[in-house]
């Protein structure tokens, strides 16, 4: 007895210990980037009763992340300052997730060895833990998910109706996360053992425990006429060929594997240890992992280093965490005999696993801190231009720490840090920008996020990318060699920037003359007219597209 508490003592001064670190780590390091600002401009909309847009007047989802963006509006109106409000939230959502690894899949001082060294070593996860970007939010319902998922080896009615309302929460953060759970889910709805429940019936609370999803839908079609935000058609409605995708997407996990490492190895460890281990609920949800990877590269990844690989990196230490504790028996009616003797020879061969877990995290976060971060960046270089197309993936914090990060916020007395902030672009650029003739003077054109957000408030703002542009992100890319992810620019037609400044339809093109009328029904017109819902429908099922040329 003394023995089993002596245990117990240590197991919860090891978890405190590596939980307090890994925070202290996120909060000194806490940051925004520059992308935040694109949903900090609709949350301060939304508190002053402006509305959930970004332009004002224009009902157009700039977010990708419509929950985590209404959290930080919630905040804001709270605390009244928007970039402390994104900071508490990262911190806050980040924090459960990291307890939740610590106090609920770490069994044991091996697997708290191995969560601190992978979540404390892992710079893409200490990044995008606050960027003002919605991974932080993903990590907590990641980490809920996974928890209701191992918990329970048979489901009832209130497992099945909560865990599908946590994967609805979870698509409300980004929808496209749902392929980190799906197959998870399918196990549970359709394979895995419940209490005198049918699979129809279970399905069914499936299905009707997802509402947090169904609700957002319902209410991004009628208040912003379509099911997906405007970012979704910037970036895969361009035109350019699947193969372009697929080129940028392999160079982006190629750079993430040269200077962050342990963010891919981490999944693979997991379908690995799964397999041995032969766990059909683990290899499934490493499954998803890996489902989530394929889906980064065929979406050609991004331009933030690691920004897409931490997900599917913090799922995987959950599940490996959690699989390399368990010591329960596969029977319920075993002996006790039974399941110590499991426990002295599964035991042996999981430690050893561990083990190599173990050295295998630690040297790829040695990797990444030497080869890594200077040798290995000269494979990405031949000469003067980049090598597999590289060029476009980012160290954002490095670039936006020194005046968006929390230590330069902390510097600072009564609201001084704004300059701080604002200083993240040329003077001279902003001046230029600020001073730049446009029709009417109400239209700024290639302003950021946080240029936006300080310089720009209440002007109507567009750029050549279509962020927050429904007209503009649903024409056709112009290609560029060297083109860049969420950054793929279109041509501004003839007479928009005075149709935007008017009011009145000058666009000389006769086609996107048309559609543009269609759309201003759907983003501008009567929120509750039958000519609107007509339009919306037509928008949704394609019936415009011939004006656009595809």
């Amino acid at each position: 007895m003394k023995e089993k508490l002596k245990n117990i003592k240590g197991l919860t001064i090891a978890r405190c210990g590596a939980f307090a670190i890994v925070m202290f780590l996120i909060i000194i390091l806490a940051w925004n980037c520059d992308d935040a600002y694109h949903a900090y401009v609709m949350a301060k909309n939304l508190v002053e009763g402006n509305g959930f847009v970004y332009n004002l007047g224009e009902r157009v989802n700039a977010s990708t992340c419509p929950l985590f963006t209404l959290l930080v509006a919630a905040v804001y109106a709270v605390v009244g300052d928007m970039y402390l409000s994104g900071i508490l939230t990262c911190v806050i959502c980040s924090g459960i997730a990291v307890w939740f690894v610590f106090f609920k899949f770490c069994k044991d001082i091996p697997s708290v060895l191995l969560a601190f060294i992978c979540l404390g070593g892992a710079n893409g996860f200490l990044t995008y833990a606050t960027s003002g970007l919605e991974n932080c939010l993903l990590f907590c319902m990641m980490s809920v998910i996974y928890f209701m998922v191992m918990s329970k080896e048979e489901y009832g009615k209130k497992d099945l109706f909560f865990l599908a309302m946590f994967i609805g929460i979870l698509m409300g953060a980004r929808m496209d996360n749902v392929l980190l759970v799906a197959s998870i889910g399918i196990y549970v709805y359709f394979f895995a053992k419940k209490k005198e429940i049918s699979i129809p019936k279970a399905v069914g609370l499936g299905i009707l425990g997802v509402f947090p999803f169904w609700m957002w839908e319902i209410f991004s079609v009628i208040y912003y006429g379509f099911l997906f935000p405007n970012t979704a058609y910037i970036k895969l409605g361009t035109g350019l060929p699947l193969t372009n995708y697929l080129s940028r997407g392999i160079s982006y996990m190629f750079t993430a594997l040269l200077n962050d490492p342990v963010l891919l190895v981490m999944p693979l460890l997991y379908g690995i240890f799964a397999v041995i281990k032969r766990d059909r609920k683990h290899i499934l949800m490493a499954a998803g992992t890996w489902i989530y990877l394929a889906y980064v590269v065929y979406i050609g990844g991004d331009f933030m280093l690691g920004r897409h690989q931490t997900v599917p990196f913090f799922s995987a230490v959950c599940g490996l965490c959690a699989s390399v504790s368990e010591r329960k028996s596969s029977e319920a009616n075993q002996q006790e005999e039974q399941i110590e003797e499991r426990k002295v020879t599964g035991g042996k061969k999981d430690r050893k696993l561990l083990t190599g877990m173990i050295v295998t995290a630690a040297a790829c976060v040695v990797f990444a801190l030497t080869f890594g971060r200077t040798e290995g960046k000269r494979y990405l270089w031949n000469g003067d231009k980049y090598f597999m197309q590289c060029m476009d993936v980012a160290d954002e914090r490095a670039y936006y720490s020194p005046t968006t990060g929390l230590l330069a916020y902390l510097e600072t007395k009564d609201g001084a840090y704004e300059g701080v902030v604002t200083q993240t672009f040329n003077t001279v650029e902003v001046e230029e920008m600020l001073s730049r003739e446009t029709p009417g003077g109400e239209l700024k054109r290639g302003a950021s996020g946080i240029l936006v957000y300080y310089y720009l408030e209440g002007v109507h703002v567009y750029d050549a990318y279509g962020l927050a542009d429904a007209f503009l992100a649903r024409l056709q890319a112009t290609y560029d060699d060297h083109w860049r992810i969420g950054h793929m620019q279109r041509e501004i037609p003839a007479g928009y920037e005075e149709t935007v400044v008017t009011g009145v339809n000058s666009i000389e093109d006769e086609k996107l003359h048309e559609f543009y009328d269609a759309l201003s029904v759907v983003i501008k017109g009567d929120l509750w007219s039958v000519e609107r819902f007509k339009t919306i429908w037509r928008m949704n099922t394609g019936y415009y597209n011939n004006l656009l040329g595809y």
